[in-house]
């Protein structure tokens, strides 16, 4: 199993229990879960394949009604009911089948697992019927099918469900008694559980303990994804927690004569035994309550599902395996970083449970409690937004270049590359676009604050590339805000055709412009330098003449040339990431920090200032890592001074 997803709770009754869990079936399963190495003896009638429209690459392969073995789960679903002419209905995605009576060989090697599912429990521990064996949701594209149930239908499995559902609800406690804790062992399994209260007007202390369980055998899945199961399992307990409340303060309010009753209650009977069982029993003289009866949701469990599925499959589109050609660079880790914090937990099932919504679809896990909404699949064909590739913006960066003369080019990657603001002016903004995006190729990632057009104009400390529409007013530039402005002169045939399609545009539908015209319109466009507020630097940086050296003077093609940039890019990468490291090591003497790094890398005071702004294009996890390893030095070398003193 990869991991198992479980809602427990503390029965007054008998004590702690597993409610309903969520488990993953895929289409081959592990060898050391399967039952036997031979063929399955049992003979069970299923709902026959269905042939579904799929994707292009998977329509070799036809979509089942049910991924993985299916011993364990026939088993399981004889034992839960044992009239032979009863039909057991499964619900799937779209469909709801019913199945003739199960014939289930007798044979050894099957588990009796009817202590399991058809012992005597009360209507607080029990979540689906005994003559329904749960949910079934087919991922078609993954092979995978999600079957929620009350208990796990492999015995190993519930073994371990259950043994953590005991721990989670008695000795593992964590402070203030709701919140995330993580225990477990290599051979009884690890488990990250989320402890909180329910409220319930005849319970005693009017709450109920529950518990949500995340349960793997793999101790780095769950650490690796702690925070997306945090949250996830948050989220949840506040749903059913919100629910249960509005519940309770209308019994609240409804009984206002009981608690007058209570309170009014003669204090000095609490002092006998009869006394407190007498006041036990008018206090709550009903069994413990169901979950749907303290939601007020005859459905809870069904939804409950529906999120359990969601957790589950989540977790599998963050964790992708991925062969690395090389070690990630610096750019790529903050693109991973800037991915994870803006993609959230915004995985979403559509209404026929088959299909599953991108990871980029922008609704929340609490809107799985409030309705199913259909959302279209991503389509990168029709997408406008795509950047264009490396070569063609090297090609760009070409053309502006010698559209300029050297000097105002020099000029121009000067200021770009110290981190000072670059302005592009034009009327259109596809074109705007295309510069913007050949000259933050010049740029680490990180130090990249992109507005592709904009009707009005933003300082520096909000982006150093902006772009801009020549209505737009720019102000005096001073030297707290300088900038650089480059200018897009549009030659007299291309305004003509821009004026010719303006007035094509109400006859035809809307489209797209597309990016090879743009792309063949910005080729014959000149270009304008203009420096405000700034002074011509006395020496300019090294990198600054390199990339002079590779545009005018070299004769290579431009995906060479876009390799050669990238390579140099990442030389200085290099340089600003020992900056960093001897920063954070050094951090009482700046000035000897400068010199030992200008030894070491032979660079001169103008490098420096470039150096430092591109610090800004270091990964988080980077810079965590080395003062990590500051702070272990640091307290190294204090024990030791500590201890030769006392020594």
């Amino acid at each position: 199993m990869n991991a198992v997803v479980a809602l427990c709770h503390f029965c007054e009754i008998h004590g702690p229990r597993v409610l309903f869990c969520c488990q993953p079936y895929h289409e081959e399963a592990p060898i050391h879960l399967q039952l036997s190495k031979s063929p399955s003896p049992l003979a069970v009638p299923f709902p026959p394949e269905r042939e579904v429209p799929c994707d292009d690459d998977a329509s070799s392969f036809s979509n089942k009604g049910f991924y993985g073995k299916f011993d364990c789960f026939a088993a399981c679903l004889q034992s839960t009911r044992k009239d032979s002419d009863a039909t057991i209905p499964v619900e799937t995605s779209d469909l709801t089948y019913s199945l003739p009576k199960l014939r289930v060989s007798t044979s050894s090697l099957l588990p009796d697992l009817s202590g399991y599912f058809c012992c005597d429990t009360c209507n607080a521990c029990r979540s689906v019927g005994s003559t329904f064996p749960g949910f079934l949701v087919n991922d078609h594209k993954s092979r995978i099918s999600y079957v929620g149930s009350q208990f796990p239908y492999h015995p190993e499995v519930f073994t371990i469900v259950r043994h953590a559902c005991l721990r989670s609800l008695s000795c593992e406690i964590c402070p203030g008694r709701e919140g995330p804790i993580f225990f477990g062992d290599s051979v009884c399994g690890y488990c990250l559980c989320y402890t909180f209260n329910v409220k319930d007007f005849t319970a005693r202390g009017f709450h109920h303990l529950y518990s949500i369980i995340v349960v793997s055998m793999d101790r780095l899945l769950l650490l690796n994804n702690y925070d997306f199961f945090v949250s996830s399992l948050c989220t949840i307990a506040e749903y059913v927690q919100g629910r249960a409340a509005k519940v309770f303060d209308d019994e609240q309010s409804r009984d206002q004569d009981r608690m007058k009753q209570l309170a009014s209650m003669n204090k000095s009977l609490w002092l006998q035994a009869s006394g407190f069982l007498r006041e036990r029993r008018q206090s709550n003289p009903t069994s413990p309550r169901s979950l749907p009866e303290l939601t007020g949701e005859e459905d809870v469990y069904r939804k409950l599902n529906r999120a359990f599925v969601w957790i589950l499959r989540a977790q599998m589109e963050q964790c992708v395996e991925v062969i690395l050609e090389g070690l990630p660079d610096q750019d790529h880790l903050i693109e991973l970083e800037t991915r994870h914090m803006e993609r959230g937990f915004i995985h979403h099932l559509e209404s026929d449970y088959d299909n599953f919504a991108p990871y980029r679809a922008e609704v929340h896990l609490g809107d799985i409690f409030t309705g199913i909404v259909a959302l279209p699949s991503v389509d990168n064909e029709g997408d406008s937004s795509i950047e264009p590739s490396c070569t063609l913006s090297v090609v760009h960066l070409t053309h502006i270049a010698r559209s300029l003369n050297k000097s105002s080019f020099r000029l121009l990657l000067y200021h770009l590359l110290v981190g000072n603001q670059t302005v592009v002016r034009s009327s259109d903004s596809d074109l705007v676009k295309m510069v913007l995006d050949a000259l933050k190729l010049l740029l680490p990632r990180g130090c990249v604050r992109q507005v592709n057009f904009s009707l009005e104009y933003l300082e520096c400390w909000r982006c150093n590339l902006l772009g801009v529409s020549e209505s737009v007013p720019l102000p005096l530039a001073t030297l707290e805000n300088p900038y650089v402005l480059l200018t897009i002169e549009l030659q007299q045939q291309q305004q003509n055709s821009r004026g010719d399609e303006g007035d094509d545009v109400d006859d035809d539908d809307d489209e797209p412009s597309d990016s090879s015209s743009t792309s063949d319109r910005l080729l014959q466009c000149a270009f304008g330098a203009k420096l405000y507020a700034f002074s011509s630097p006395t020496e300019y940086p090294a990198l600054v003449n390199k990339i002079m050296t590779m545009v005018y003077e070299g004769d290579v093609s431009s995906h060479v040339l876009g390799k050669l940039l990238y390579a140099l890019k990442q030389e200085w990468v290099n340089k600003a990431k020992l900056l960093y490291a001897m920063t954070k090591q050094f951090n009482n003497d700046e000035a000897s920090v400068s010199t030992k790094w200008r030894l070491a890398t032979r660079c001169k005071e103008p490098d420096e200032a470039l150096v430092k702004f591109w610090q800004a294009g270091l990964s988080r996890s980077f810079k965590s890592y080395v003062m990590s390893i500051c702070s272990e030095r640091q307290e190294f070398s204090s024990s030791t001074s500590s201890s030769s003193s006392t020594a």
